[in-house]
């Protein structure tokens, strides 16, 4: 009986953290404001800009000026006058995820990375037992490292999935 009223308990509860971020609305700010509270929100994941026709602008970086958003998006760079944004919406750049790839892949690297390093030996007549020393040396550092990586895997994954599910940070322009 305890483990069914335990069971609906978690449930609610999760529920109610997904839902969070839907309940939340928009921080009424003037167009003055805005760039101090944009840089009090951290770095950014992404932001949206949100025009007062309806239109929705994406992009990685934000700058904002006194007269316009600057939009950078990889090689592109869009421009939004100050009178049409209606709404900007911050999310947070936590990933993670980027973290596993590297103490997965780096560790599986270095045997090959230790032979090239000493390939680059002065003495033509030592360079194959230099080679052969280098991928010794990197095959011998490889498994701590990778042991880390492994270890945090976990870690990394439960910090991205907390920072996925912390809603975005909205601010309504008013004039």
């Amino acid at each position: 009986m305890a483990s069914k009223w335990m069971d609906r308990a978690v449930t609610v509860t999760a529920w109610m953290v997904m839902g969070m971020g839907t309940v939340q609305g928009a921080e009424k700010v003037r167009w003055e404001e805005l760039e101090k509270r944009v840089e009090q929100a951290g770095e950014l994941r992404s932001a949206s800009v949100v025009t007062r026709d309806g239109r929705s602008h994406h992009s990685k970086r934000v700058e904002i000026n006194s007269n316009q958003i600057v939009l950078f998006n990889h090689s592109r760079m869009e421009i939004v006058p100050r009178q049409e944004v209606a709404r900007v919406e911050i999310r947070k750049r936590k990933h993670y995820s980027q973290h596993v790839f590297e103490n997965i892949v780096g560790p599986l690297g270095l045997p090959v990375l230790g032979a090239a390093i000493f390939l680059l030996d002065p003495e033509p007549g030592h360079r194959f037992s230099s080679v052969v020393a280098g991928f010794a040396l990197g095959t011998v550092l490889a498994p701590p490292l990778l042991a880390y990586g492994v270890v945090s895997t976990p870690v990394f994954l439960a910090a991205d999935s907390v920072a996925f599910l912390m809603p975005s940070k909205k601010f309504e322009i008013v004039p």
